[in-house]
């Protein structure tokens, strides 16, 4: 309605359109079973109550009343369709005096902007932890680099639901991980060096490049996120085949009706020292007490 005053005693038409649109996209009128109107003024004083409205075609319900009092009066509309809760619509008239103006007072508002994205599954960590961290990201930039690290991960170890519970190993790396994609573009914890600049005075602390990179020695999220990456594909790493070494290659201890004793090199590799009870061969060692005068 516009805000031109009514006065009291004027004549007041509240009155909705009820439609909804098809599946085609069209506006189709809707047919309630009826629409009944309630009437308050200032959200307390009921002035009608719950009256059957009117209808003039064209999918338009009304209903007529003439205010006798200053004030804020709120029409309350009630539609009831079959099978389907009922639901309302409301109003708000403002009515004046000859006297007094009663217009509603406008109020300024900062415009907000509202993302709305798909659902991401999985989400292994919150991306809301990485806000404070990030805070010139949207959240759900962040949730998108979350959702590819997630991704990731559920295929390293193998996961089959979203829900799967992580070690914490897993969860680290997912958190540093992203951290490291969001430093390359907003610049926090993405370098090693460090400069500090008072007048002609620079001092630089710049990190030596490292030939292997653990979390003891990392510095960045980068490295951080190498790092656990590592371990978690060494935890999924494993032998395929094992030999021992220095099993026996020589088993027969005959030859041509002559004792063959093969030396503890060719049963036991080298590195082993175990001589063989049977073996006649003294043993060359030399022993502490030769050393003695």
């Amino acid at each position: 309605m516009a805000l031109t005053d009514i006065l009291i005693g004027d004549e007041v038409r509240v009155n909705i359109t009820l439609k909804y649109t098809d599946e085609t996209g069209q506006l189709v009128g809707v047919n309630p079973d009826e629409v009944r109107l309630t009437v308050k003024k200032d959200n307390d004083i009921i002035i009608i109550d719950n009256q059957l409205a009117l209808t003039s075609g064209d999918d338009i319900y009304f209903y007529d009343f003439t205010p006798n009092e200053i004030g804020e009066y709120t029409s309350i509309f009630t539609v009831y369709i079959l099978n389907s809760p009922p639901f309302i619509i409301q109003q708000k008239v403002y009515v004046s005096s000859s006297s007094a103006s009663r217009k509603p007072t406008a109020t300024l508002k900062n415009d907000e902007i509202i993302i709305f994205g798909t659902e991401l599954s999985p989400l292994y960590i919150d991306p809301e932890s990485l806000l404070s961290l990030f805070p010139d990201a949207s959240l759900l930039e962040i949730g998108e680099i979350v959702y590819n690290f997630s991704l990731e991960v559920k295929t390293i170890l193998g996961l089959s639901a979203d829900d799967a519970a992580l070690n914490f190993k897993a969860i680290e790396y997912i958190r540093a991980a992203v951290a490291c994609e969001l430093s390359r573009t907003y610049a926090y914890g993405a370098d090693d060096n460090v400069m500090l600049r008072l007048g002609d005075l620079t001092i630089e602390n710049r990190v030596t490049p490292r030939n292997s990179v653990s979390r003891d020695n990392a510095s960045s999220w980068c490295q951080i996120a190498a790092a656990l990456r590592k371990e978690l594909l060494a935890n999924k790493v494993r032998a395929a085949t094992m030999t021992p070494k220095g099993l026996p290659t020589e088993y027969s201890v005959t030859q041509l009706g002559r004792d063959v004793y093969p030396t503890d090199k060719d049963i036991y590799g080298q590195g082993q020292e175990i001589t063989s009870r049977s073996d006649p061969m003294p043993s060359r060692k030399l022993r502490n007490y030769d050393w003695c005068s």
